[in-house]
C-alpha cells in the first residue's frame, strides 16, 4: 500500500529546502535574480509555494482525517490558496513600488 504520509513529508522537505535556499540567496546576493526573467522566477516560486502549502496542509490534516481523498483535496485547495495569496502580495508590492509609497 502506498504511504501517503512519507510522500507528503518528502514533498515538504524538498519544497522547504528550495524555499530556504532561495531566501538565503536573496539576502546574500540579490543581484543574481536580476538576470533571470520575472516570468521564469515567478513560475518557479509559484510552484514552490503551491508545494509548500499542499504538503504542509496534508501533513497537518493526517491527524484529523483518515480519508486520503479528503486530505488530498484539502491539501490541493490549501496549496492553491497559498499560491493565490502570494500572487496578490506581489501585485500589492508592485503597486506600492509604482506609487512610491
Amino acid at each position: 500500500m502506498l504511504d501517503y504520509n512519507s510522500i507528503y513529508w518528502d514533498i515538504a522537505m524538498i519544497a522547504s529546502t528550495l524555499s530556504i535556499i532561495r531566501l538565503v540567496i536573496v539576502f546574500i546576493a540579490s543581484d543574481i535574480f536580476e538576470d533571470i526573467s520575472d516570468d521564469f522566477e515567478f513560475g518557479i516560486i509559484g510552484i514552490i509555494n503551491f508545494l509548500l502549502g499542499f504538503s504542509w496542509m496534508a501533513i497537518s490534516l493526517q491527524h484529523i482525517f483518515t480519508n486520503q481523498l479528503v486530505i488530498g483535496l484539502s491539501a490541493v485547495i490549501g496549496g492553491i490558496i497559498i499560491s493565490v495569496l502570494y500572487i496578490y502580495l506581489l501585485k500589492f508590492i508592485s503597486k506600492l513600488e509604482q506609487t512610491n509609497h
